[in-house]
């Protein structure tokens, strides 16, 4: 890691790299993207970042997917920024990649190995931090991507009534179940229903093109899970129009809200509204 936050991989000399040298930075804003900036791009659109702020204000657990640079992580840097002041956030990272602008934040990073070959002398995976997180007792565990037996941790902490926030590499939500519940994460398929909402992000072409850029990035699926494997599509874009349908009258986890916090059935739409 760089000074600025920034990444750095390189290769020296030619025995790996034949033409000599090489080396890649990767950049990262200095302020992260906001929620307000991402409705701006056309990432997500008012009502789609309401229904996320009422999820995540009530605990509920959110993963999302997508490919290379689709921007999972930028999406869930600024929805990070929808958690109540009073929460208490745990984050886990190989690279330090998010930025939360939270007074109670905890924040964690994975250490390679001091030995060569096999030996795993003085390294810290993110199974180990995930485990560690649960001690610090927070509202909110958030996993930067998961990859491997920190995935059934992480489930396990779902399972007790923690919030789970996480990124995983998948290009739809069946490849993501698939993944989940195979080894080296393991997951078992009864505690799928416990990742309550997925959203898909994709790098796409636009019909139109947005201050000369002919592509973005786009939410193109939101669902809920239920018991069973059951899912249901809560919005979804439409590449044609560049616009979202979003259908969170037919959500039943606000259902479920209203019947948990005693509120009258309709408020939460209204609160979105």
């Amino acid at each position: 890691m760089l000074p600025g936050r920034h990444r750095l991989a390189a290769t020296y000399g030619e025995e790996i790299s034949p033409s000599g040298s090489t080396f890649t930075i990767r950049k990262f804003k200095e302020e992260p993207y906001s929620i307000i900036d991402l409705i701006e791009l056309g990432t997500i659109d008012e009502r789609i970042a309401a229904y996320f702020w009422l999820v995540l204000e009530n605990r509920l657990t959110v993963m999302t997917l997508g490919g290379t640079g689709a921007g999972k992580t930028t999406l869930l840097n600024a929805l990070a920024n929808l958690f109540k002041p009073g929460m208490k956030i745990i984050t886990v990272e190989e690279i330090a990649e998010l930025n939360i602008p939270h007074e109670n934040w905890v924040q964690f990073v994975s250490r390679e190995s001091y030995g060569l070959g096999q030996n795993k002398i003085g390294s810290i995976s993110l199974f180990d931090l995930v485990r560690t997180s649960l001690r610090y007792r927070p509202d909110y565990i958030i996993v930067g991507e998961i990859r491997g037996e920190e995935a059934f941790v992480l489930f396990q902490a779902m399972a007790t009534g923690h919030g789970g926030f996480s990124t995983l590499h998948a290009e739809n939500l069946d490849y993501a179940i698939k993944r989940l519940t195979s080894p080296p994460m393991n997951v078992a398929p009864a505690y799928i229903q416990l990742m309550n909402i997925t959203a898909i992000v994709e790098r796409v072409y636009l019909p139109k093109q947005i201050h000369g850029i002919p592509f973005g990035r786009r939410i193109r699926h939101i669902w809920e899970l239920y018991k069973y494997a059951k899912t249901k599509t809560i919005a979804e874009w439409d590449p044609v129009t560049d616009t979202y349908k979003v259908n969170v009258e037919e959500s039943d986890l606000l259902k479920e809200l209203t019947m948990r916090t005693g509120r009258p059935a309709d408020s939460y739409l209204e609160e979105i509204a």
